[in-house]
Parts: C-alpha cells; sequence; structure tokens
C-alpha cells in the first residue's frame, strides 16, 4: 500500500516495486489523477484521503485480508 501514489515518488514506487513482482495498492484523493496512475503502473487503485485514520485502517485491514499480509 502506498499512500499518495498517484504521483511523484509513490508512482515511481509503485511501478519498481510491481516490476519486482509486488501486488501493490496505490491511494490519493483525486479520482482521475489516481486512474491514470494506476493504469501507467499496473497498481490496484484506492481513493483515500489519508488523514482519515479510521478509511485507512479500514484500507489495511481489508488489504491484508486480502493478500494474506502486508
Amino acid at each position: 500500500v502506498i499512500i499518495g501514489g498517484s504521483g511523484g515518488i509513490g508512482s515511481v514506487l509503485a511501478r519498481r516495486l510491481i516490476s519486482n513482482g509486488w501486488t501493490v495498492t496505490i491511494t490519493g484523493r483525486n479520482a482521475q489523477r489516481l486512474e491514470a496512475a494506476a493504469a501507467a503502473t499496473g497498481a490496484q487503485p484506492c481513493i483515500l484521503d489519508a488523514c482519515d485514520s479510521k478509511a485507512v485502517d479500514e484500507l489495511l485491514q481489508s488489504t491484508s485480508s486480502q493478500h494474506g499480509r502486508l
């Protein structure tokens, strides 16, 4: 899970991890930028406001349940 993965360092990191076989979820607040970054990197997009701690916790729990670990 890369919070703020729709641009800059986050999208570069997503590309690198995916090229090494990782499954990556990227988050961001702007749906259009997030979808573009997901299409460019192959990451799974998730619209998320990182200031919402409950939403972050829910994302981490669902991702952990889906993939077995983080």
